[in-house]
């Protein structure tokens, strides 16, 4: 599973999720000083809405529901991952957690100073974890089974999730994952440009960008948008309302199956809620386009055969229409 992340746009909702369901103990993902964002990047990022405050507004929200708010929240080989930790739930069954590691690693000019690091943080398990097969770009066998011996039942074992924690709640490991979510935001730019050509982007469409490009890895292509704009952009105001409701009904066909997952608490609350919303004619153009392009893009999530396709939707969904159940936490309504 692509961990998925950035799930509405109404700020409420993530202040209620950070509140209610964040760990007493985690440190919370909040703005920080020492946190350093070059001033080019700010530059570069503010052409499309992008600033400072937006940054971390934007990773609050992905924590929300990957983390409960926090900057590590390591979770174990539950849904196959190995290991999964931090605000973008970085793992090593995709590959995804080596580079950051790495990353950290090489904030130590040397080996010395790197081992008193990890003396600190992780007295039991840093070995393992930072040893070559554990940081190789293909997870080696001994690294593999030496993590899962440290969990049971798809849960970390205590210690290993402490160490983990700590080792993502350190002043260098966040600068780490500002700076991986830095670059995807500036990656995201260019999609904008793309996608919503010769607009200023809104608010809700960076964030349903950053969450297609988080759990996705990219957008549709020109041809399939170009085709999806030409068919609706014909229809009348009922056809479009007729249109919506044939997705829901798709969504909710599908995750009433039996191989999907992750939506067991949201889907017939999603599905009442977003046909009394476009039933009533709230969705404007904007939402209306992006509800189109959630589908569209929807339909290519591949992992685990498709498992993840309904939650794929509604996390987007969500966004688009300001109300919806993710994960039973549920905002708009």
């Amino acid at each position: 599973m692509s961990r998925t992340a950035l799930p509405v746009v109404i700020a409420g909702f993530f202040i209620s999720l950070l509140t209610s369901g964040a760990a007493s103990a985690c440190k919370s993902v909040d703005d920080a000083q020492h946190i350093a964002i070059a001033p080019a990047v700010l530059h570069d990022l503010a052409k499309v809405g992008i600033s400072r405050s937006f940054i971390f507004d934007a990773l609050k929200e992905v924590s929300a529901t990957e983390t409960s708010g926090c900057w590590a929240g390591a979770t174990g080989n539950f849904d196959a991952q190995i290991v999964s930790v931090g605000v973008l739930q970085w793992n090593y069954g995709q590959g995804s957690l080596q580079p950051v590691m790495r990353r950290f690693r090489d904030k130590f000019p040397t080996s010395a100073g790197l081992s008193q690091e990890l003396t600190r943080l992780m007295p039991n398990h840093g070995r393992l974890v930072f040893s070559a097969g554990c940081l190789a770009a293909i997870q080696t066998a001994d690294c593999r089974d030496g993590l899962l011996a440290q969990q049971s039942g798809g849960k970390l074992s205590t210690t290993l999730k402490q160490e983990f924690d700590a080792l993502f709640e350190s002043d260098a490991m966040v600068q780490v994952q500002v700076d991986y979510y830095v670059r995807l935001l500036t990656s995201v730019k260019d999609d904008l440009l793309r996608l919503f050509k010769g607009t200023t982007p809104t608010p809700r469409q960076i964030r349903w960008a950053i969450d297609t490009k988080v759990q996705q890895g990219g957008f549709p292509g020109n041809a399939d948008i170009d085709r999806v704009r030409k068919r609706y952009g014909s229809l009348s105001a009922k056809e479009k309302i007729t249109a919506m409701l044939a997705i829901t009904t798709w969504y909710d066909g599908l995750c009433h199956t039996i191989d999907q997952g992750g939506v067991r608490l949201d889907c017939d609350w999603n599905v009442e809620h977003w046909r009394k919303t476009i039933q009533a004619g709230a969705v404007p153009d904007e939402q209306f386009d992006l509800l189109q392009l959630t589908f569209l893009k929807s339909r290519t999530a591949i992992g685990m055969s498709g498992h993840w396709q309904a939650l794929t939707f509604q996390r987007r969904a969500t966004i688009v229409l300001g109300v919806g159940s993710v994960a039973g936490k549920r905002v708009g309504a």
